[in-house]
């Protein structure tokens, strides 16, 4: 059992089973607040011996009261609910507590820490792996060194004359909070970082890339790529990298179709749509480029956007306007409809019979008998 227990991955020091056990003290500390009618500042003390008495050891204690104590990376109490008031001491916000949920309050506290919950990814760089496997060949993960530096790569694969590197991330969506937001453009960033150190250190070692796929670098482009879990793409290149996703490359990799609508007037009839992801038969490099150039699914969102400005008053002497995008719902429905059109079913003429022909033929076929 203790083997099993160190072995459990941790969330910035704590386990998950630590952080709702945490948690959870808290809850009835609220609780006991409320009923006691008792005093809401705590010493660290008190907390850490009410921790530990629920089985979480004081060096974990303190981890815990650390990451929930409110500053300037939390939103709010909900999940941050100690308030230092002084070297020893803290405020304990016991409403925000009372009747919360506690799988909720964890779930929300590790996305505001940015947490990657996916055991480094690696169960979704194997996924990727697969899926480029099964849709158009050769992938591979792999890592070198050279020196005191090495380089690590998720999943890497050639296609016609490009050597595409995919550098997966699974990272959670901002869902239009500001923090988490400012949060992610710098994940984002410093993955663009991480992906271009990859893209020179290929170029700076060719023998790698012969290596794992028998072709000389210098005859391949390389085209990096941050390949996100959840989905997130970006409109064209961010300083020289592709941002994409698993759901809008996987249908690209699937077939050049985007839809198909199934008609039951008599029966079925698949009916395919206008618009071709690939530009043959079979994909090429040039449709995946294309594709980060201009995301399918962002098209209608473009163009049915409308710039907003709002004012916002600082002072009595200052004012400043903020710029925000609201889309047009009934543009982006037509857009939609632009994009993903079918072509129109064409209705076989019926053969309308001539009665006066059929007689002619009928009088002929009887005279030459």
């Amino acid at each position: 059992m203790c083997e099993h227990v160190r072995r459990q991955k941790t969330y910035h020091g704590l386990t998950l089973a630590e952080w709702v056990r945490c948690y959870f003290v808290f809850q009835y500390i609220s609780r006991k607040i409320v009923e006691d009618n008792a005093g809401c500042v705590l010493t660290e003390k008190e907390i850490t011996r009410a921790l530990e008495e629920s089985g979480v050891v004081r060096v974990k204690g303190l981890k815990f009261i650390s990451l929930v104590s409110f500053s300037k990376d939390a939103v709010d109490l909900y999940d941050c609910p100690l308030i230092k008031v002084s070297s020893d001491s803290y405020y304990i916000s016991f409403n925000s507590l009372l009747y919360a949920n506690i799988s909720n309050i964890v779930i929300s506290r590790l996305s505001s820490l940015d947490t990657d919950s996916s055991g480094k990814g690696y169960r979704f760089e194997s996924e990727v792996n697969d899926l480029v496997r099964d849709r158009i060949g050769n992938c591979k993960s792999f890592k070198f060194k050279r020196g005191e530096s090495e380089y690590e790569y998720d999943a890497v694969f050639a296609l016609d004359d490009h050597l595409f590197l995919l550098e997966c991330k699974n990272k959670s969506l901002s869902w239009y909070n500001p923090v988490k937001s400012y949060r992610n453009r710098k994940v984002l960033s410093d993955s663009v970082r991480q992906v271009k150190r990859l893209k020179n250190a290929l170029i700076k070692y060719p023998e790698v890339v012969e290596e794992h796929f028998g072709i000389e670098s210098l005859s391949l482009k390389i085209v990096p790529v941050v390949f996100n879990c959840l989905p997130f793409s970006w409109r064209g290149e961010v300083e020289g990298v592709y941002v994409t996703d698993f759901s809008s490359f996987s249908r690209l990799l699937k077939s050049s179709e985007i839809n198909m609508v199934v008609s039951s007037s008599k029966g079925q009839e698949n009916i395919k749509s206008l618009y071709k992801q690939w530009e043959g038969d079979l994909l090429c490099s040039k449709d995946i480029i294309r594709h980060f150039e201009n995301p399918i699914q962002l098209i209608p969102f473009f163009y049915s956007r409308k710039a907003e400005y709002r004012w916002w008053i600082a002072d009595d002497e200052v004012a400043f306007t903020v710029k925000d995008f609201e889309v047009d719902a009934k543009e982006y429905g037509k857009q939609e409809r632009k994009i993903f059109k079918v072509s129109p079913i064409k209705k076989q003429k019926k053969n309308k019979s001539n009665r006066k022909e059929m007689i002619k033929k009928s009088k002929k076929k009887n005279r030459k008998k």
